[in-house]
């Protein structure tokens, strides 16, 4: 019963490894977003610009919304963990 709690303990930690790196990426995704919308913001005059600025728009969006669920999922391991953690002290006797 105590491997079993370990290996879902590890295997959660694997998770959360997975997700924190997913997180930084989308992070990472959003903020070159964000650079480039704002360097194309600064080039472009007109209809030219607005029609970037649109669509760089979207992509920021939507890094946005990528990065919100990964936090949301990261939240979610760490509930699952905390509950691994619960379980594997009421199986072992400690804090």
């Amino acid at each position: 019963m105590g491997e079993q709690i370990k290996v879902t303990t590890e295997k959660l930690l694997e998770k959360e490894a997975v997700m924190k790196q997913t997180a930084l990426e989308a992070q990472r995704k959003y903020m070159e977003a964000v650079k480039e919308l704002s360097h194309l913001e600064g080039c472009f005059e007109g209809g030219i610009q607005k029609e970037i600025a649109k669509r760089l728009k979207g992509m920021q969006e939507s890094a946005f919304e990528e990065l919100i669920w990964q936090l949301e999922k990261l939240v979610q391991l760490a509930g699952e963990y905390e509950e691994a953690e619960r379980k594997n002290e009421l199986i072992t006797g400690t804090d």
